[in-house]
């Protein structure tokens, strides 16, 4: 059975996708076109944040980092969490 199984998906290992030039370069300029909202949204969110005092925008900041959790945030400020929670709102 394991015979039969590699025998099967060894001619499929060898047919891999290979991209012409113009693919290539078609695909690029879609993702440039669907990425460039992102980006603009990206640059309003950063200028909103700069408009922020500096304690909330550091706190923005910090919940928004991987790994960071709102509870140890909260008892770090000395704050409960819902009260956290709210001012991040």
């Amino acid at each position: 059975m394991k015979h039969r199984i590699l025998g099967f998906r060894h001619p499929r290992f060898r047919n891999r996708v290979v991209l012409n030039e113009k693919v290539f370069n078609l695909l690029q300029k879609e993702a440039l076109v669907e990425t460039e909202p992102h980006g603009a949204r990206l640059r309003k969110l950063e200028h909103r944040l700069d408009e922020l005092p500096p304690a909330s925008r550091e706190l923005v900041n910090a919940a928004y980092q991987p790994g960071a959790f709102i509870d140890v945030l909260a008892r770090s400020a000395g704050k409960r969490t819902n009260a956290l929670c709210q001012q991040l709102w």
